[in-house]
């Protein structure tokens, strides 16, 4: 899970916390009744008819960020365990798997490993270095009050002020909207990217342990 706090990365990892965010709040708006997944597997088709409001098959910055501030809040209090209205290090950072991993000690090494794997398929996206600072770091980044927590309003101006470099990462025509096809397209990137990610830091931590 892309985590809420973040310091500034390259984009495609910016425009991975949005989409986590957006993605998160569609599956959330088709829980059943006792608070089940009715549909986790919603595809980015459903979840952009869900933001295109005005229905004309484009997706404006407006439309993209409507109701980021609501969905930031309800991340925020998930992950508020004991309600107290701020982010501990600990809430911020952790996850469902518990605590956030730290691959800070080995992110040029992990950018090669991409590198390489990107010279294959070109829907993988080369991260920056920054995207695997430690939780410390990215929790220091979004505590702009530097008292160790972090509040709602930190968390809504940290997402809003990515909101304008995500959205142009998405547009890839520099149209100033969004069709399908381009939202389509950088889910399948994400995706790649993700995945290959995830691989590297298997292999290496494999090879750390030999």
């Amino acid at each position: 899970m892309t985590k809420l706090v973040i310091k500034r990365p390259l984009a495609i990892f910016t425009t991975s916390l949005m989409l986590s965010i957006i993605f998160s709040s569609a599956v959330q708006a088709k829980r059943g009744p006792h608070g089940g997944d009715r549909d986790r597997g919603r595809s980015a088709e459903q979840v952009f008819e869900h933001l295109d409001s005005s229905g004309d098959g484009l997706l404006t910055l407006d439309e993209f960020t409507a109701s980021l501030e609501e969905r930031v809040a309800n991340r925020f209090n998930r992950k508020d365990s004991d309600e107290d209205g701020f982010l501990s290090l600990e809430e911020a950072t952790s996850n469902r798997r518990g605590e956030a991993p730290d691959h800070s000690d080995i992110a040029a090494e992990i950018v090669a490993c991409v590198t390489t794997l990107a010279e294959d398929d070109d829907s993988i996206t080369v991260p920056d270095e920054s995207r695997f600072d430690s939780p410390q770091d990215r929790f220091n980044a979004a505590d702009t009050s530097e008292d160790g927590f972090i509040s709602l309003e930190e968390a809504q101006n940290n997402a809003l002020s990515k909101a304008p470099e995500s959205f142009t990462d998405m547009d890839s025509d520099s149209s100033g909207d969004i069709n399908l096809d381009e939202f389509e397209a950088h889910q399948q990137s994400r995706k790649a990217t993700r995945q290959a990610i995830r691989s590297c830091i298997a292999e290496l931590e494999e090879d750390a342990v030999v």
